[in-house]
């Protein structure tokens, strides 16, 4: 008991201001949160489908001019010395914005970095709008939880709703003593492209002297210091013609979408010159794609809708289920099916037996099955396409989200990988912070793929168009750290032990900066359901936000003290 006692009063010491006012961000919470999260998320500022960038900047505009501007002001009003100074950048070409709030004005910048844009909102929310909030309960974390839902609560909104009632907090709680901010600056950043090409690398290239010191990107979990490389293949195959003595695939296309965001749906258009060849397939198509052993025995198969929408002509849609995040398509496998997946693999063996003719589609489909089957890890080609290292270790290696296929003149097809260290072309050194130089591995790899796969399974050339290592491998090294120190002492603070160091495959803003660290919002490093980071009823929970806000707040309390 002796050992506790010094330890919270060890605490109490340290952290100052933190252990007396932390109050202040939980009143702030608890009398915002739901009010101002609610009208960010009726907010669209997702690209993509029919959002043009002129409908997301009015978007963003309507958050920045009448939401959150019009909060700082009211919040102002009510102190005495400490103010909400708000900033905006926007790039020469428009292209890139951010905008945000600081408080103080001294050189050490200390940035809490969200972003305020979204991926699509898809189809088959449970709720009518997925631009609205709901309030309901899910078991999360062994327990029964206050969630809300909606697109953007977790991606990124209500984590920006909560670093904003940080930043209050702190002015809130050194209004009678702003002289201690005299030696930092204090801000809370929003991105406003994370989910495409990202205004953040693009700010500080430009900004030089807006850089942090330190900047906790909370989009993601407690707490990161690895990020797997993010890689972009495109393969094609021309469509060509199909013999027309049997049904062929006329088109076979996911739904619209970014490339790392497992689709909603997958859908093929089946064709034939004699009626009665369709009406036959129809009849048992079903059941074939029931019976027919995929290449695991336990793959949870998407649900499959069968359709004739004209004579001649036989409709195939799967939809998803599970996680829709690309980086992690083994949470997806693991709970539910990428519709993409099920249905190319299912055709793939339709072509093989001979009751569908060949053309591109068709080819595409047997590539898919061939390379990776229903498999997330590279298990089909291990000496190529496997990779595990002492970061990203067994079930967390290099991962294949088959997540975009498109039939036209040429037949396209796109995934989202997240990739280990061995794959890159650079080795770490194993102390080195940031991004590796170099590029990945993969473009010789992807080669060798389609020229063994072209060799073993006869038929029209599948080829790798082109593959881009979007990012490298990012690293921290937690124990020479300052900034990671610093935020897992206040991880301990608020949580009672210290901060765990993941390493994931998600691509935050963080990636490519040392000097910026993603931490939070969520304390369960999973991103399928309940959460169902970029899916379909997309869900946060109250409480982890809200434990998320105070560690920050310790964070921030800390470099005061301490700066």
């Amino acid at each position: 008991m002796r050992f506790v006692t010094a330890i919270i009063i060890m605490c109490s010491v340290s952290f100052g201001a933190a252990a007396d006012n932390v109050k202040i961000y939980r009143d702030l919470f608890d009398r915002d949160f739901m009010h101002q999260v609610r009208a960010l998320v009726q907010v669209p500022t997702y690209r993509g489908g029919a959002m043009d960038e002129r409908r997301v900047q009015i978007g963003l505009d309507r958050m920045r001019e009448g939401f959150f501007s019009p909060w700082a002001l009211m919040f102002n009003s009510k102190l005495g010395t400490l103010k909400l100074k708000p900033f905006e950048w926007r790039s020469a070409d428009r292209k890139y914005r951010v905008f945000g709030f600081r408080v103080g004005s001294g050189p050490k910048r200390i940035s809490l970095i969200t972003h305020l844009d979204t991926v699509p909102p898809g189809r088959g929310w449970f709720q009518e709008n997925p631009l609205d909030i709901e309030e309901i309960e899910r078991a999360y974390g062994g327990d029964i939880t206050d969630f809300i839902t909606g697109r953007g609560v977790i991606d990124n909104k209500g984590p920006a709703v909560v670093t904003f009632a940080v930043l209050r907090a702190i002015a809130k709680a050194y209004d009678a003593t702003p002289d201690k901010l005299k030696g930092v600056t204090l801000e809370v950043l929003f991105d406003t492209s994370e989910e495409t090409d990202m205004s953040m690398p693009h700010y500080l290239k430009a900004n030089p002297a807006a850089k942090p010191w330190m900047g906790v990107v909370h989009d993601g979990f407690w707490c990161v210091r690895a990020e797997k490389g993010i890689e972009r293949p495109l393969f094609s195959v021309l469509q060509g013609d199909a013999i027309p003595d049997k049904p062929w695939i006329k088109e076979l296309n996911s739904s619209p979408g970014p490339v790392n965001q497992i689709p909603d749906s997958a859908s093929a258009l089946i064709q034939a010159l004699n009626p009665r060849d369709v009406r036959n397939l129809a009849k048992n198509i079903g059941l074939l794609y029931h019976a027919y052993q995929f290449d695991d025995p336990d793959y949870r198969r998407a649900y499959l809708v069968v359709r004739n929408p004209r004579p001649g002509e036989l409709l195939l849609i799967t939809r998803v289920a599970g996680a829709q995040h690309g980086s992690a398509p083994e949470e997806n496998r693991a709970t539910g099916a990428n519709p993409l997946v099920s249905l190319v693999n299912f055709l793939g063996r339709l072509v093989e037996t001979g009751r569908l003719s060949m053309n591109g589609a068709a080819r595409m489909a047997q590539f898919v099955k061939w390379t990776w089957g229903t498999r997330v890890f590279g298990e089909k080609h291990p000496s190529l396409l496997k990779a595990e290292d002492d970061i990203f270790g067994v079930g967390n290696g290099t991962t294949y989200a088959v997540t975009r296929f498109k039939t036209g003149g040429a037949v396209t097809l796109e995934l989202d990988i997240r990739y280990a260290l061995d794959h890159h072309g650079v080795t770490w050194d194993g102390k080195t912070e940031g991004t590796l130089p170099g590029k990945s591995r993969f473009n010789k790899i992807f080669n060798t793929i389609t020229k063994r796969f072209n060799i073993d399974v006869p038929g029209p050339s599948v080829n790798l168009i082109t593959t881009k290592t979007a990012f490298a491998p990012d690293l921290k090294v937690p124990a020479g750290n300052d900034r990671f120190q610093r935020l897992d002492r206040a991880y301990k603070q608020v949580m009672g032990k210290s901060c765990p160091k993941l390493g994931i495959g998600g691509g935050t803003d963080a990636k490519g900066h040392p000097e910026l660290l993603a931490a939070g919002a969520l304390f369960h490093p999973r991103l399928g359901p309940p959460i169902n980071f970029h899916g379909i009823d997309e869900g946060a929970p109250i409480k982890d936000l809200k434990k998320s806000g105070e560690i920050l707040f310790q964070l921030l309390v800390d470099v005061i003290e301490k700066p």
